[in-house]
Parts: C-alpha cells; sequence; structure tokens
C-alpha cells in the first residue's frame, strides 16, 4: 500500500481521451485534500512510482538503449532514491533537466505525461515485480537491478480511441 500520492496539474494531462481521462479526474487530489501527515513519509519511503501517460505513439532515443517505440497508453515505472525522494521525485516533473537517467529521455517527449506518483516503503524491485505489464524496452531504468527484473518501466495498455 502507498503512503502519499502526489498530485500533477491537470494541464499535464490534458490530453487523455476516453475512459483514461474519467479515470484520472477520479485520482487527482487538490494540495488541501492530501493528508499533511502523509509528507513526513518522504523521508521513510524506499521507492516511487511514476504513472505515466503516453498521447501518442512515439519514437524515443533513450540513451545507450537507442530508439524505441513506445505506443500510445499507461505505463509505470518504478524506481528509488537511496536519500532525497521528494528531490528525486520533484526531479522527475521538472520540464527543465540534463538527461541522465533513461526515465529522462522519455519524460522529455512532448506526448510523454506523469499522471500522478505515488511513494512506498518497498524495495525497488520488489514494488516493480509486483505490477502486471508487458516489457517493451529491455533493461528500461534497470542497467543496475540486481533481481533480474529486466525493465522498470511496464506497459499497462491502450488509452482513448483508436
Amino acid at each position: 500500500m502507498s503512503w502519499h500520492v502526489l498530485p500533477v496539474h491537470a494541464s499535464k494531462v490534458s490530453r487523455v481521451e476516453g475512459f483514461c481521462s474519467i479515470f484520472l479526474q477520479l485520482i487527482f487530489f487538490t494540495k488541501e485534500q492530501v493528508d499533511k501527515s502523509a509528507m513526513t513519509n518522504w523521508q521513510q519511503a524506499r521507492s516511487y512510482q511514476l504513472h505515466i501517460v503516453v498521447d501518442r505513439d512515439a519514437r524515443i532515443a533513450v540513451g545507450k538503449l537507442g530508439l524505441n517505440v513506445f505506443p500510445r497508453g499507461l505505463y509505470i515505472y518504478t524506481g528509488s532514491a537511496e536519500r532525497n525522494m521528494e528531490t528525486r521525485v520533484m526531479r522527475h516533473l521538472s520540464q527543465s533537466k540534463k538527461l541522465r537517467w533513461h526515465i529522462d529521455y522519455l519524460l522529455n517527449h512532448e506526448a510523454v505525461r506523469i499522471a500522478f506518483v505515488e511513494v512506498f516503503p518497498d524495495p525497488e524491485c520488489e514494488l516493480n515485480k509486483s505490477v502486471d505489464g508487458v516489457v517493451l524496452v529491455p533493461r528500461f531504468g534497470a542497467s543496475d537491478c540486481r533481481e533480474n527484473c529486466g525493465s522498470h518501466l511496464k506497459y499497462l495498455g491502450r488509452i482513448g480511441r483508436d
């Protein structure tokens, strides 16, 4: 179970169509609605998940992984931070940053948006393995993975109208 859902400004996912936009509207929270006590859990968090929307099929060069195709749809990226979890998550939400990690290349594309973020006390790989989804880009976010996850980015399926 997650401790905290970090709201993301609705304009970042305004192009999501159909049923998914209804789903995303249901999971958004205003700052006033977020339990203030949950904020203290940033210090105990070990991992996080970015819930990502890709608005349209995209071809994206991802560092050393090269050019990859990301179909329109929903994705979950699982990451961790040994310290400064809040800083790491806020970096992912930032529009301007040096492209350093695989996830930076994906998030830098104009068709890609973070819908919401969750933080967890669970280890990164354990959390990642609990996500049902398809690995489209082997080794994405898992270059140093010791648990043989294959990828820390999972594709959950298409959204909107075909």
